[in-house]
């Protein structure tokens, strides 16, 4: 059985769609075979695994549409190129197609799947958590204010560094404490170790690591990760999905209908000057209730539902590329406050339905 990538798709990711061309001396056109085939000169086949894919009930032609279920991590391509594209197979292997650089096929990209981002959270939380709350020392980055830094945000950096660099070579990074590397690159990870470090060395449970991969200069995949409340909120390219103490589920962000009856988050309104400052102080006179003090942790609960705005200034790149795909995978928006698309930081707005955000823009843009 032979699967052909088609549509001009460059990534293999859950969800890519591929054309079957069967052997037609062998089977009635459009037959489906569940057994390992012999492949014919030229031709690779695949062993056909229970849960590996799942096929569309809908033929047209020889062609059959399916898609590719989470599992294909478990599976490493292999190809050749052709005149009609890339042909590929499946062969049931232990190495994770989507993490492991040796699997690679000319002309295609893998991307990460979401066991590589637990395993980048994993290797953040190993250095975050055990100095929460452990009277860590702290670091001053700015000479005429208060920028702290501390030894957990730098290990933790590091260690999803060298995970980044070891799977994907060939993906550049944007890190807050340790530079950047290949910016101009097609996919780039953006870190943010420990965001909210001012509630980290409080011993505040809103801090989070951020973690972001962009193509072409756009947030794709994202997590938000919590190691101490033990939750993860993750985007894939598909959707947003929670996992903790509650379990897991997708993530939907909520419609509440007009700005008065929103919940409002910001970090601080100590952090606005001037008009920024007045303008926000209007929206949260009209809001129902508004909260200080969540950091990164009021886009989680964003896009849980659990709030309908938040809204933000002076933020990194950083700050946000973990956030944006968790965001807008879960139904919400967020942008820049003149409306634009939020990768470089800046005057951000997040809501969770479209109402609210223009009620809220309308006042952020004059």
């Amino acid at each position: 059985m032979v699967w052909r990538l088609t549509g001009g798709i460059r990534s293999l990711r859950p969800g890519a769609c591929f054309s079957r061309y069967p052997d037609k001396k062998n089977r009635a056109r459009g037959a489906v075979k569940s057994r390992e085939e012999t492949p014919r000169k030229g031709i690779y086949s695949q062993k056909t695994v229970a849960g590996s894919c799942c096929c569309a009930a809908q033929m047209s032609s020889n062609i059959l549409l399916c898609k590719i279920f989470r599992q294909i991590g478990k599976f490493c391509p292999i190809g050749r190129h052709s005149a009609h594209g890339v042909i590929i197979r499946f062969a049931s292997r232990s190495i994770c197609a989507m993490t492991s650089p040796s699997c690679h096929l000319p002309g295609l990209t893998m991307l990460p799947d979401r066991s590589f981002f637990y395993r980048l959270a994993e290797a953040a939380k190993a250095e975050t958590l055990p100095r929460f709350r452990a009277g860590v020392d702290v670091v001053n980055k700015e000479a005429k204010g208060f920028d702290p830094v501390t030894e957990g945000d730098r290990a933790a950096e590091v260690a999803i560094r060298s995970l980044i660099e070891a799977e994907f070579p060939d993906h550049g990074i944007l890190g807050e404490e340790h530079g950047s590397v290949g910016l101009d690159r097609e996919h780039v990870w953006v870190i943010d170790p420990i965001d909210g470090t001012r509630a980290f060395i409080s011993g505040v449970p809103v801090w989070g690591t951020l973690i972001g991969l962009q193509k072409n200069g756009r947030a794709i995949m994202g997590m938000i990760d919590q190691p101490f409340t033990g939750e993860r909120y993750f985007a894939d390219g598909n959707g947003s999905t929670y996992s903790g103490p509650d379990g897991e589920r997708r993530l939907q962000v909520r419609d509440c209908g007009s700005i008065s009856n929103a919940i409002l988050f910001t970090t601080s309104p100590h952090l606005f000057v001037g008009e920024e400052l007045s303008r926000y102080r209007e929206i949260e006179s009209q809001v129902r209730l508004f909260r200080y003090g969540t950091d990164c942790y009021a886009y989680a609960l964003l896009a849980a539902g659990h709030v309908d705005l938040v809204i933000e200034n002076s933020l990194k790149p950083y700050d946000v590329g973990g956030i944006i795909p968790v965001i807008e995978q879960a139904g919400g928006i967020i942008t820049t406050w003149d409306g634009g698309r939020p990768e470089m930081g800046g005057s951000i707005i997040a809501a969770g339905s479209r109402a609210v955000y223009e009620q809220a823009r309308a006042i952020l843009a004059r």
